[in-house]
């Protein structure tokens, strides 16, 4: 029984701690103008094909899960992931927030995405479209908020699924 009103205990500061925000932290609005001021930036560096600048937003020990392929773990294998395809083409993201949820030090952005691939010529990769939605989990570290795992849902069917 102890257990039980120690659990709920902490359960209730918890929960009453994440619903009054911190004097020095954002509230969720706030925050998800700052979070969409990032996702414009890393827009632009997609589309410069900037790879190490994409991966200075991520956390050292980020996991990236893109569709249809291995999760890329660490901001070093996300940069080496995105610059062995950036080479191939220009990839034009659109990321906007739609709900940013807050706690202290992390926070989970949940949001919609628009894909475009131009591939140069004898690119391997053809061109595509892509669109859907996806949740960030970001936390604050150093002072600096970072994504921590990034998962895109693509709402195009797979080809020959349809």
């Amino acid at each position: 029984m102890k257990r039980l009103q120690l659990f709920m205990a902490i359960a209730i500061t918890l929960f009453v701690g994440c619903n009054k925000p911190a004097v020095d932290q954002p509230n969720n609005e706030e925050l998800k103008k700052i979070i969409n001021e990032k996702n414009a930036r890393i827009a632009e560096f997609y589309h410069q094909g900037l790879a190490d600048s994409v991966a200075s937003f991520f956390a050292d020990d980020a996991i990236q899960m893109a569709p249809n392929q291995k999760p890329s773990i660490g901001a070093e294998n996300i940069k080496e992931s995105w610059a062995q395809v950036m080479q191939f083409g220009i990839w034009t993201f659109s990321l906007i927030a739609e709900e940013v949820k807050s706690c202290g030090n992390i926070a989970v952005e949940r949001g919609k995405y628009t894909l475009t691939f131009e591939p140069f010529e004898n690119s391997p990769i053809p061109s595509q479209n892509d669109s859907g939605n996806y949740l960030v989990y970001w936390e604050k570290i150093d002072g600096e908020w970072k994504a921590v795992w990034d998962a895109p849902v693509s709402e195009v069917p797979i080809q020959g699924a349809e």
